[in-house]
């Protein structure tokens, strides 16, 4: 139930990364980044064990890898709490805000605030198979474990 790898890209370059496990988790999200459609934009792609969820807004991705344990709930407040971060901060680095949300966001509900409505809107977000985008590509983690 953890968030694995979170991204924020301008259109299709990653301006700020964190991975809390080994992975390819670069190459996957850059070849999405490339191939992602237009619209919708907040999106889940189921990719084998692994869901790829991302809202974009202003020309900015926010995108978060979790493992399909993760609720999908969790991963779009996670998305929508660094994306409002984001706006409001110095964006030069912003991994170790990337790390310690993660690291937030993984733990139990108590310490999110939950806004009205949110969860309802995350029911309506598509789920699509990443196939349709990445193709064959494979995600690899290592030390998924040791989390």
């Amino acid at each position: 139930m953890s968030i694995l790898f979170s991204v924020i890209a301008n259109n299709k370059n990653i301006i700020s990364a964190y991975a809390s496990c080994d992975g390819n988790f670069v190459d996957i999200v850059s070849e999405m980044l490339l191939k992602r459609p237009n619209i919708p934009d907040k999106m889940t792609y189921l990719h084998g064990k692994y869901l790829i969820n991302y809202v974009v807004e202003n020309g900015y991705v926010y995108l978060c890898v979790t493992d399909k344990a993760c609720q999908r709930s969790r991963a779009f407040l996670f998305l929508n709490e660094i994306k409002r971060g984001f706006k409001m901060k110095n964006k030069d680095d912003y991994s170790n805000v990337l790390a310690a949300e993660m690291f937030r966001y993984s733990q139990d509900y108590n310490n999110i605030i939950i806004q009205d409505g949110a969860l309802d809107e995350i029911n309506k977000i598509e789920v699509e198979c990443s196939e349709s985008i990445l193709g064959e590509k494979i995600l690899m983690v290592k030390n998924e474990d040791n989390l």
